[in-house]
């Protein structure tokens, strides 16, 4: 009997095999920094998330500006929450969320322990 072949998407790693696009960031769903030093109004939970840029797409040009990518791989960033494409992995405590947004949907990037300028 021919070997049953393997199913792709039962293989596949996001954080390796998935590259966005131009114009779009790959990220992972990250909690809130804990600390005092930075917290989320309430009203602003359900509105905004954190995330860690994990993949970056190219530049796109848009009205024949050239648009280069705010964020950098390893960024923490801040964007609208119902924004973006959803993908996950694993299960229970191994589940883990990603979300393929948008250059335009990014509201912030986070600064802390960074140089400026760099």
């Amino acid at each position: 009997m021919p070997k049953e072949k393997e199913n792709k998407l039962s293989v596949f790693n996001i954080e390796e095999d998935v590259v966005p696009a131009r114009g779009w960031y790959l990220v992972c769903e990250e909690e809130e920094p804990t600390g005092s030093i930075m917290s989320l109004p309430d009203e602003s939970k359900d509105q905004a998330q954190f995330a860690l840029v994990i993949a970056v797409g190219g530049a796109i040009i848009k009205d024949g500006q050239l648009i280069e990518p705010d964020a950098s791989v390893g960024d923490l960033v801040y964007f609208e929450k119902w924004k973006g494409l959803e993908l996950e992995r694993g299960r229970g405590k191994e589940k883990k969320k990603y979300k393929l947004i948008e250059y335009a949907r990014l509201a912030g990037i986070v600064t802390i322990n960074k140089k400026k300028g760099t």
